[in-house]
């Protein structure tokens, strides 16, 4: 049930710090990491099991934030990295069991997590395993349009080519509903499930 999901996240960061506003933005960036998980596995997944654990992870993806803050007062992945403390908030004590009752997900669930900020997917998951790190990996990038008023374009671009999610899925369906519009000029640019090569076309954002 992932609004009992949702209350159980909301309830387990009170005991941090509201006042800091690096907390607050990360309760805010994970309720909409969590919504653009499901858009993505709307239109790439088939089961409702595997869409409802894409919108979990989604929640969940930077729950180790906020530990990382308390212990270290930074963000620094290089000091603390937050992904592998996120695994361990919810493997402590079976903390995992209050957002999801199915002990069969928790490795699909915990593999993700851990590989969502990595600069690449580790070796060895299984098919499952991977399909819901590439999505928790382009949801998180994909915030970072609302995240910043401007963005470079190449920025963009890059955020977009190094997707594993469509272009088409991307630019139609998921950035408008972060209150982006845009517009395009020229393309060159062929929209497949798992995107590589280069991109040409201009892209203008608006807010």
């Amino acid at each position: 049930d992932i609004n009992k999901a949702e209350k159980e996240f909301l309830k387990y960061t009170e005991d941090f710090n509201h006042e800091d506003n690096r907390i607050t933005r990360k309760i805010s960036h994970s309720l909409r990491v969590k919504e653009i998980s499901r858009q993505i596995a709307e239109a790439e997944l088939k089961t409702k099991e595997e869409k409802d654990l894409a919108e979990l992870i989604g929640l969940l993806h930077d729950i180790g934030r906020f530990e990382q803050a308390k212990q270290i007062d930074s963000f620094k992945d290089s000091i603390l990295d937050h992904a592998d403390v996120g695994v361990e908030v919810l493997s402590n004590n079976s903390y995992i069991r209050n957002f999801i009752e199915d002990k069969s997900c928790d490795s699909v669930i915990l593999k993700a997590i851990k590989n969502h900020n990595k600069f690449k997917i580790e070796d060895g998951l299984n098919e499952d395993e991977l399909k819901q790190a590439k999505i928790i990996r382009d949801a998180d990038k994909l915030d970072i349009l609302y995240l910043y008023s401007e963005m470079n374009v190449c920025d963009i671009f890059l955020l977009i080519e190094y997707s594993t999610t469509s272009l088409s899925l991307v630019l139609h369906k998921i950035i408008p509903t972060l209150g982006f519009s845009f517009s395009f000029f020229t393309s060159s640019f062929e929209a497949k499930p798992s995107l590589s090569g280069s991109c040409v076309f201009s892209l203008s954002i608006s807010f």
